[in-house]
């Protein structure tokens, strides 16, 4: 901050760029490099091959923020600036990369642990395809690159990376299932035309999880998938309706595009009043599945021998 300023002056955009005093040309200072830690900019030419104690942008650096211009205009015009820049050009040609080393390096750090993330990756798609738990007694590693990787970094403490934590492992499964969702998406919007199947059930801890399917055809055939699970606050046919329309208007699907809809028979889900079958454009078909179920059980009570033999069935089970 300088004097009769409110303002402190600071490190611009501009200070990396020259402009041609006739022509107006912008040309980038490729030479010039900021450091954060001491908040000088430096001449890099300079500061290899420069030996000029005098020469504040190849030693201690340049901070005078408001005479930068002139400044910056005197230095790269200067002759021990031009002759680090020979210097430079020189040592390039016939060397090579002055950092080449660390560039090849750096390289095959970041390989190393692309290959690392790619492993982890087909692991966790593959259990998270089959429903395979992520821990086990067996503790044999199919990969000789997984094996040699927890045998070089593993149990370093805290601040060493090693991707193998549950925390990865559920950013992975975050990742892949925001893809497959974007994709079904991007593939519902091709198809323009779909139908949709929604049925509720408690999971294991006795909350009811209503489940929304769709099914669309593309060129190469129909296509059914799980698509989400819906948030809803009532078992009301007009609960479900909002929210399985808010749903479909979050990702950007019309729902006028809709030409089947699948429930099963209870009043809540098929009532053409009190339910959710309202589309006029989507025909409505039962579920086949819970009507066979529905037509199976009034068969069984009936019949006083399925009744016992199927509660002893149950009881087997159970034992």
């Amino acid at each position: 901050k300088y004097e009769n300023e409110q303002h402190p002056r600071r490190c611009t955009r501009s200070t990396f760029q020259r402009v041609h005093t006739k022509s107006g040309e912008v040309s980038e200072r490729k030479w010039l490099i900021y450091s954060p830690t001491s908040g000088s900019v430096y001449c890099f030419p300079c500061k290899l091959f420069s030996n000029n104690q005098k020469n504040h942008f190849g030693n201690a650096g340049f901070q005078d923020w408001k005479h930068a211009d002139r400044a910056l205009s005197m230095h790269e015009n200067s002759e021990p600036h031009c002759r680090a820049m020979v210097n430079l050009t020189t040592h390039m040609d016939t060397e090579g990369s002055i950092d080449k080393c660390l560039v090849t390096q750096y390289r095959a750090e970041k390989q190393y642990w692309r290959d690392m993330l790619h492993c982890v990756l087909n692991v966790v798609r593959s259990l998270a395809e089959h429903g395979l738990a992520f821990c086990d007694e067996n503790e044999n590693f199919g990969s000789p690159f997984l094996a040699q990787h927890i045998n070089k970094h593993g149990n370093m403490g805290r601040g060493h990376a090693l991707y193998l934590s549950s925390t990865i492992s559920e950013e992975f499964i975050a990742l892949l299932g925001e893809k497959v969702f974007e994709h079904i998406v991007k593939e519902l919007k091709e198809a323009k035309y779909f139908s949709v199947s929604v049925d509720s059930t408690p999971d294991i801890s006795n909350l009811d999880q209503l489940t929304c399917v769709v099914r669309y055809v593309l060129p190469n055939g129909p296509v059914e998938c799980f698509r989400t699970f819906l948030d809803f606050e009532t078992h009301s046919g007009q609960d479900i309706a909002k929210s399985l329309l808010q749903f479909f208007e979050k990702i950007g699907v019309n729902i006028a595009d809709c030409r089947g809809q699948s429930y099963d028979n209870a009043s809540n889900f098929s009532g053409k009043y009190q339910g959710i079958e309202r589309s006029e454009n989507a025909v409505y078909i039962p579920c086949c599945t819970h009507s066979l179920n529905l037509v199976g059980q009034c068969a069984v009570d009936c019949c006083f021998t399925a009744i016992s033999f199927f509660s002893f069935v149950q009881k087997l089970c159970f034992f």
